[in-house]
């Protein structure tokens, strides 16, 4: 009664929301509470709709301060501790309910599972089941002859069972006597419908269609059958044929979607508006060039200067890096992709770029230039920034190799060596220390200025 009281004492104050908003304006603990549009908002929602008061209880702390110490209001309403307590007690017990239904579950599906392991085993000692577990041995061996003697006395005990009709699509399958197990399968699914047999077994009889048509290469048919399976019931199987049908069938398209000679044609229109400096226009014709023709490194090369022109570096190097994927001789694909890298400024990248491709073409005339304007460039930004550009080193780190090679403790010592001059000219001497000197001094990470 004494709650009932207070809850109508209180809907009261909300039935005039100015006036309750006035009153709080003047109390000491409320009234930075109406500076705040969404409190006032809430106040004039309550007094239209007041089921909401309870849920601007739960969700905004304010309110049961108003309440409690403002309108000193007793509506016994728990303190935030109790709610809290009460709340963690509240989801224990759920928790518990539905920790229950989920052993309640476990325990019927035990339950099932031993029922039909139970009846399964009573079919076993029948003959026919007893040739279709000598079939299943002969094609667990590949014995397939075997296997399909097994299975063809098996039907001839029992004429109408889906089962081994299916254990013997599957032999043909294996076989290649596809035009046999379709019809096997049909023969399945009449006997299914005239059985009702349960949706399971028909699932099971679609997705054996399926995989016979899978195996012949004809995916939209295959798609189809394991469609119709999954309409019958989900079986994990089949979901994961169902997505390798469809990569099956996307990777044909663009099997048929390829020709060379309009890859060819692509290629010239491209580098017609590369010379015209028209790049957007001449990166897709490129892109035209790469579906028709995936598998010619040419075009990657295009494209990946056309990146560089267009300032997408990153494009750049990974259009180069297909290149040399494809063809790893191809030397104009170096030259592209150290460049790239300058432009980066990841110049220990480029650098062994373009050392990569001096392997492949030793005395490359435009790689050797590239090479020395680049050793030109990492000597003059060392002098200008003492060696110390934080920024470009920082970005270094990132590279694994720079990692490595500065968390080896071995050269971590042989580092703090370097200013002792002939310790350092006996390092400079061995080219794998040297090599990875260099490599520091090109990411900006120590003052070397040799090269």
């Amino acid at each position: 009664m004494k709650q009932q009281q207070a809850m109508i004492r209180l809907m009261g104050e909300f039935s005039n929301p100015q006036a309750l908003i006035d009153k709080l304006a003047k109390h000491p603990i409320s009234k930075h509470f109406v500076e705040d549009s969404t409190f006032t908002d809430a106040i004039e929602e309550i007094s239209k709709n007041p089921q909401k008061l309870q849920e601007y209880l739960q969700s905004d702390q304010r309110f049961l301060v108003m309440i409690e110490k403002v309108l000193e209001i007793d509506l016994g309403l728990p303190s935030q501790e109790e709610a809290m307590k009460q709340q963690e007690e509240m989801m224990k017990r759920e928790e518990a309910a539905r920790e229950r239904r989920r052993a309640a579950k476990r325990a019927e599906k035990e339950k099932a599972k031993a029922a039909v392991e139970k009846e399964q085993a009573k079919l076993n000692e029948l003959p026919q089941y007893q040739e279709k577990l000598k079939g299943n041995a002969a094609y667990k061996k590949r014995d397939f002859d075997t296997a399909l003697q097994h299975y063809n006395k098996a039907i001839e005990l029992e004429p109408d069972n889906c089962i081994f009709r299916l254990n013997k699509a599957s032999v043909f399958i294996e076989t290649g006597s596809y035009d046999e197990c379709l019809a096997e399968c049909d023969k399945a699914m009449e006997i299914a419908l005239e059985k009702n047999e349960s949706n399971e077994v028909k699932a099971k009889i679609y997705a054996k269609k399926g995989n016979c048509y899978f195996r012949q290469k004809r995916y939209e048919e295959a798609l189809k059958e394991y469609d119709d399976s999954a309409i019958e019931k989900a079986l994990p199987a089949v979901r994961l044929q169902i997505k390798n049908t469809k990569k099956a069938i996307e990777r044909e398209r663009e099997l048929a979607y390829r020709d060379p000679a309009i890859a060819e044609a692509e290629k010239k229109k491209g580098g017609e508006f590369f010379k015209k400096q028209q790049y957007p226009e001449a990166k897709k014709c490129y892109d035209e060039a790469i579906k028709r023709d995936p598998e010619n490194h040419i075009h990657y090369s295009n494209r990946a200067m056309v990146y560089l022109k267009l300032g997408a570096f990153s494009y750049s190097v990974k259009d180069a890096d297909r290149c040399i994927e494809i063809n790893p001789d191809f030397i104009k694909a170096y030259r592209t992709k150290g460049r790239a890298h300058v432009f980066l400024k990841e110049f220990h990248k480029a650098m062994k770029t373009y050392e990569e491709g001096l392997e492949k073409k030793p005395g490359d005339a435009e790689l050797e230039h590239l090479k020395k304007t680049l050793i030109q460039r990492i000597n003059a930004e060392s002098q200008a920034m003492g060696g110390e550009d934080q920024e470009k080193a920082k970005e270094a780190m990132k590279d694994p190799e720079i990692r490595a090679i500065l968390e080896d403790p071995e050269f971590q010592q042989i580092l703090q060596q370097l200013s002792n001059p002939v310790a350092a000219q006996k390092y400079m001497a061995d080219p794998v220390i040297s090599g990875k000197i260099r490599k520091l001094m090109q990411a900006g990470i120590i003052k070397t200025a040799q090269a």
